[in-house]
């Protein structure tokens, strides 16, 4: 199959998914995945037009196979729960096809990616579900009454729905920004949590320093410079929490300063004068001496190894969450399965910000999943009108008004028909 009929059969299963026309949509995608079995968004549509929970977390196991990172498919399989029989394991006469492969797994905590790295790679099976074709394939064709942005796929603006270039910065249409820097990796890694709480760590190891001077001291003014090197290692460690780069950067120079001050002070000795030692006996202040020496010495150590580590994490394996990359503001729906009444309130409060265009996206999934609904249908018609798609939008009112039963809202309906109407006669 040439990668122009792959592209149109995948938008037309698309298309099938999204009108509910479960069977057309399931051979439209299985062709396109004979044609290419890593196509990872055949997978993720063809688990919502299987008829098994077995067949589904089959697609969706492909669909982390190909993308670890998938979210929505890590939460269809956390929906469906762990399965209930053991995987079956082909012999020389299945028709289903398995492959071994490896998966790398997001770590539950820091201490695990440290304790246990081995434990975030596993092997994983790929089944192809046995899925029966009922008729031939080369006949489908793409079935979308309207050839505009809606039935093509192709990137939109999400205000204004107007077709964008792949390197556009305006919308050419509505004149908005549509141009950001983004996180090249959405989710912090687990590097980033070591490195952040490996900041924390040393500013507690230096509040236990302030703790000692006061009291064994009383040395003050060491006390407040401690206290401002943990306030300054929180600070950072907040900033790189939230993934800030100028937090990011300073971290870096401080543990450097840090690391040079100790290697400066490891020639110093202890001055019992400033520790209010001086008027005691020999024999105390031997023992006291001892103690408080071996007490500073092992925090200084301790602070050592920690800032020496937290540089190592900074340098070497956090860099790359703080990497951003130039993308566009185009309109897409929430990732992740929800329910009709969820699309309807995400679109409302898009639509609230302007963003028509990915509104509309979440108001035909609310639709789509339930289809008696009049008012999500309402909405889409009305959302529609707005962006002046007028054919659509006269459509999808008309099903509506056909559906309700409650009079005022007929009524409601039949303005608002009547003004789609008078649009397109202008047109």
């Amino acid at each position: 199959m040439a990668t122009e009929d792959a592209a149109q059969q995948l938008k037309a299963g698309i298309t099938a998914a999204k009108a509910g026309n479960r069977e057309e949509a399931l051979r439209l995608l299985m062709a396109v995945l004979r044609a290419d079995e890593e196509n990872e968004t055949a997978w993720l549509w063809l688990s919502g037009v299987v008829a098994s929970k077995k067949e589904r977390r089959i697609c969706l196991e492909n669909v982390l196979t190909l993308n670890p990172d998938n979210q929505i498919a890590q939460r269809g399989l956390a929906k469906l729960g762990p399965p209930s029989t053991p995987a079956p394991t082909p012999d020389s006469n299945s028709e289903t096809e398995e492959k071994v492969m490896r998966r790398e797994y997001v770590p539950f905590s820091p201490a695990s990616a440290i304790l246990y790295p081995e434990r975030q790679v596993q092997e994983v099976r790929w089944h192809e579900p046995k899925i029966p074709q009922k008729a031939n394939l080369a006949e489908i064709r793409q079935t979308s009454t309207y050839d505009d942005v809606w039935s093509r796929n192709v990137d939109i603006c999400a205000y204004c729905a107007e077709e964008l270039a792949f390197d556009a910065v305006q919308c050419p249409k509505c004149k908005r920004n549509i141009s950001s820097k983004r996180f090249t990796y959405e989710n912090p890694s687990s590097n980033l949590h070591v490195y952040w709480v490996l900041l924390v760590g040393l500013g507690q190891l230096f509040l236990i320093e302030a703790i000692v001077n006061v009291i064994l001291g009383p040395n003050y003014i060491m006390a407040g410079g401690y206290l401002l090197l943990l306030l300054l290692f929180w600070g950072l460690a907040a900033g790189v929490y939230l993934r800030q780069f100028w937090a990011y950067m300073l971290s870096l120079i401080a543990l450097l300063l840090v690391l040079t001050a100790f290697l400066l002070n490891s020639v110093v000795t202890v001055d019992y004068a400033a520790l209010g030692l001086a008027a005691l006996d020999s024999s105390i202040k031997t023992f006291v001496g001892s103690f408080i020496s071996g007490l500073l010495q092992f925090l200084t150590t301790f602070e050592v190894v920690t800032a020496v580590l937290a540089l190592f994490y900074g340098i070497f394996r956090a860099g790359s969450d703080f990497e951003r990359k130039q993308t566009q503001l185009i309109a897409s729906a929430t990732s992740g399965r929800r329910t009709a009444a969820d699309y309807h309130n995400i679109a409302r409060r898009l639509a609230e910000k302007g963003l028509w265009a990915s509104a509309i996206l979440h108001w035909q999934r609310a639709a789509a999943q339930e289809p008696g609904q009049v008012a999500y249908q309402k909405h889409l018609g009305l959302a529609y009108a707005r962006l002046e798609f007028y054919q659509r939008s006269r459509d999808v009112l008309q099903s509506a008004y056909d559906m309700s039963t409650h009079p005022p809202t007929k009524a409601e309906l039949a303005k608002h028909l009547q003004k789609v109407e008078e649009k397109l006669a202008e047109v």
